[in-house]
């Protein structure tokens, strides 16, 4: 087995591990619990970019959908960001299959929504958004 798999077959136990214990926000350990699911999520995160560093993880490149990404990524995400903070997809069906690598794509996904979630106060919304963008239509240099 991979060092990569490994990783995340234990990251998902983490989280069934987590979502077992069932801490409703109004129980005075959920903070705790939301604390330690946190650091858990930056762990994996410095796991992984090391890795990446090292060469040690391998990039796929492969065709994907952007939009089917998140749509398939987005559960996890809802998983690790806690109930009190609401995830909202716009996603383009328009889009063009483009190279990447999924767990890349996945990372940053994580890391944008852990900051997004880090920055509200009490509960919110984050909502991710696809669209098709032309350089022509954009104001970039």
């Amino acid at each position: 087995m991979t060092e990569q798999k490994q990783m995340e077959e234990e990251q998902q136990q983490l989280a069934e591990q987590m979502g077992m214990l069932e801490v409703t926000p109004d129980n005075p350990l959920y903070s705790d619990f939301d604390q330690i699911r946190a650091a858990g999520i930056r762990a994996t995160a410095l796991t992984q970019r090391i890795l990446t560093f090292s060469r040690q993880q391998r990039i796929e490149m492969k065709p994907i959908r952007i939009s089917r990404v998140i749509s398939d990524f987005v559960a996890t995400l809802r998983r690790i960001i806690g109930e009190r903070i609401d995830i909202q997809l716009q996603l383009a069906s328009d889009l063009r299959v483009v190279q990447a690598d999924v767990s890349q794509i996945e990372q940053i996904l994580l890391n944008l929504v852990i900051n997004a979630r880090d920055a509200i106060e009490g509960n919110g919304t984050i909502t991710i958004t696809t669209a098709l963008v032309r350089p022509e239509d954009t104001d970039f240099p």
